[in-house]
């Protein structure tokens, strides 16, 4: 069933009512709106095979990328919001609307193994995101813990007593 679905996804991805070369001929308000359309009509996972295949075909996006900043927000998988992003910055969006997204969705890639990717490419774009206290960021996209506040506050927070170990550790 899974092969199934894979092998259809690029049929329903494609088979929208757009056509590159129809397109290409639109002045570029028209293709603006068409553009803004598709995006608007779209599941946003497949928003971001539209966007490449009209960046693939030299078809500025930078007009059109509030709507898909706007389906950012609907995306649930960090590997679909690393490729948009990489796709807006590619279109050079403006870095405030780049950051605001970032910060909206940092419950979805500040975890696990995306957390560093994502961490990489706004250090390497110089983007701002607000702090978190109980860790920084160096250069390499790591996060350095600042355990004594996190269990600090996990004491606070719970009336956590810590154990004979972590008094050691602490140490």
């Amino acid at each position: 069933m899974k092969w199934i679905f894979l092998l259809l996804l690029p049929l329903g991805a494609f088979s929208q009512n757009y056509n590159v070369d129809e397109l290409k001929k639109l002045s570029e308000e028209k293709q603006r709106v068409v553009i803004k359309a598709a995006i608007n009509s779209l599941e946003p996972e497949s928003v971001i095979g539209y966007l490449r295949t009209l960046e693939d075909n030299n078809i500025d996006l930078k007009p059109s990328c509030d709507p898909v900043i706007a389906k950012a927000s609907n995306l649930s998988w960090p590997s679909d919001l690393y490729n948009l992003v990489n796709i807006l910055i590619r279109q050079q969006t403006d870095k405030p609307a780049l950051e605001n997204m970032l910060t909206s969705a940092i419950s979805i890639w500040d975890k696990g193994e995306w957390s560093q990717k994502f961490w990489m490419l706004i250090k390497q774009n110089n983007l701002v995101l607000p702090g978190n206290e109980l860790y920084t960021v160096n250069n390499l996209g790591h996060k350095i813990y600042n355990v004594e506040l996190y269990l600090a506050q996990k004491q606070k927070a719970a009336s956590w007593e810590p154990t004979r170990c972590w008094k050691l550790i602490m140490k």
